[in-house]
């Protein structure tokens, strides 16, 4: 793909949208929009870490990254002992199918099912008469991770006539285990559906070992409208924050080393679909956050917050944790030096906000209606669904002001539940400051949602102008 660096000016909406276009097409799972924010921060000169393996010279100014399946956080170290962490949550995954074990069933004489369980809470009746592609990981039985995907659409879910059921335009009834069953597009061609996804990943069907494979919408992101400002595209929850925040970090740093001249300690490679670890010697690149005292900025993409993220790739799981220990023991920070630091952190959650629909304008907070094209917009919560207070609103606005931008709000409507981001999770394990906000979407866990590209560009800006005020 092209690269994530883009400038700070006016004229770079183009730009990004198209980059962001680029971000999701490769990017149909969540692990591989963590392979690939591993593969670009690299190129940025970010050292690779595994987290099986010992973590030399932690504390040397520079970038750092390491991944953990569908999940990733990246992080700079300043030039001084670091005082407090700046962090902008995001999260990978997203409502999706995925294949059972069982991977295919027959479906009368002539067809065959891809058995499929439902993740996350998606919108059902989106994903109908929609050409599905598969995508996922596989591990062989040496243990070697490939990344997958069929990249031609191999699955459908068609919808019944309304000649057979004249009552769908009135209430339409779907079960997940019976309606939502895909069908392989082909019987004779694509049936073997492990087959394929081997061949994907250049290896033997019968050398896989394991599995996690996920449903995508195959036609890929589109920008429309006039000026080609608005995008539809599946998974922008949450990949436009997860690109927005690459795009702060790159722009953050004050150099863009070259991918040769400064890799990190570990790198990989995906031209085969193969992930392969190799050791390299380098220097992260220097960085200066600009803050009033140094200061660790750090991004992070949890997997897993669509259904809950209990997990080890979740926010509620231990990979944060993991980091901020291995930094503590870096740094020898005791106790009482820990918890003064998390004192002063901070962390931002970026996830995406409803904005309005003129069509079920009842179901929006009738004072406050974030709109496409309005900018970014912070969340609160009366009952901390979302986790903005007041000293996180003080943060929020210091930031737009840096960035010179003009935020929303968004509210939830008293009789319409809200849901919930990895924001609260983060604010109860750490109990640092947290704050909700995001780019505003129409058709949020449909199958195909849309954004304002400036919302994303506008978000972008105002993550960077968070880690380093």
């Amino acid at each position: 793909m092209t690269s994530i660096l883009f400038s700070d000016t006016a004229d770079d909406c183009h730009a990004f949208g198209v980059n962001l276009c680029q971000f999701i097409t490769d990017s149909p799972t969540a692990f591989h929009a963590a392979f690939l924010a591993e593969e670009e921060l690299g190129k940025l000169g970010f050292r690779i870490l595994l987290e099986n393996e010992a973590w030399h010279s932690i504390t040397q100014s520079g970038g750092y990254c390491v991944r953990r399946g569908g999940a990733f956080i990246a992080w700079h170290i300043p030039h001084e002992t670091p005082e407090a962490i700046r962090i902008i949550g995001t999260h990978t995954d997203s409502p999706a199918f995925k294949v059972k074990p069982s991977v295919t069933s027959p479906a009368g004489k002539h067809h065959c099912h891809v058995d499929v369980e439902v993740y996350g809470g998606m919108i059902v009746n989106s994903w109908l008469n929609r050409e599905l592609g598969l995508a996922g990981l596989l591990v062989d039985k040496d243990g070697n991770e490939h990344l997958v995907n069929t990249v031609e659409p191999m699955m459908v879910i068609p919808q019944l006539a309304i000649h057979l059921d004249r009552t769908q335009n009135d209430s339409l009834q779907l079960s997940r285990q019976q309606h939502m069953h895909p069908l392989v597009a082909d019987k004779i061609v694509d049936a073997d559906v492990m087959s394929t996804l081997a061949h994907s990943a250049g290896i033997n069907k019968n050398d896989i070992a394991g599995m996690e494979i996920y449903s995508y919408d195959a036609q890929g992101p589109r920008r429309f409208g006039a000026g080609k400002t608005l995008l539809a595209s599946g998974r922008q929850d949450n990949l436009l924050s997860v690109y927005s925040a690459l795009c702060a970090m790159a722009t953050m740093v004050s150099t863009f080393p070259s991918a040769n001249a400064m890799r990190g300690e570990t790198t990989h490679t995906t031209s085969t679909n193969e992930v392969k670890h190799t050791q390299q010697e380098g220097q992260a690149i220097p960085a200066s956050t600009g803050s009033s005292i140094p200061t660790i900025t750090m991004i992070i993409g949890f997997d897993h917050e669509e259904v809950g993220s209990q997990t080890r790739y979740g926010a509620a799981g231990p990979f944060l944790d993991s980091i901020l220990m291995r930094l503590r023991t870096a740094f020898g920070w005791n106790d009482d030096d820990y918890q003064r630091l998390l004192s002063r952190s901070s962390c931002l959650s970026t996830d995406v906000v409803h904005a309005v629909n003129p069509n079920y304008q009842d179901k929006h907070d009738p004072s406050m209606h974030p709109f496409l094209g309005g900018g970014p917009a912070v969340k609160v919560n009366a009952n901390q669904r979302y986790s903005t207070d007041a000293y996180g609103l003080h943060l929020w606005n210091r930031a737009c002001q840096r960035a010179n931008i003009t935020s929303q709000h968004f509210v939830s409507h008293n009789d319409v539940t809200c849901g919930s981001t990895i924001a609260p999770m983060v604010a109860t394990r750490y109990g640092i400051t947290t704050i909700d906000a995001g780019a505003p979407l129409w058709s949020m866990h449909s199958a195909r949602e849309i954004s304002q590209i400036s919302d994303s560009l506008l978000m972008s800006r105002l993550m960077k102008a968070y880690l380093i005020s």
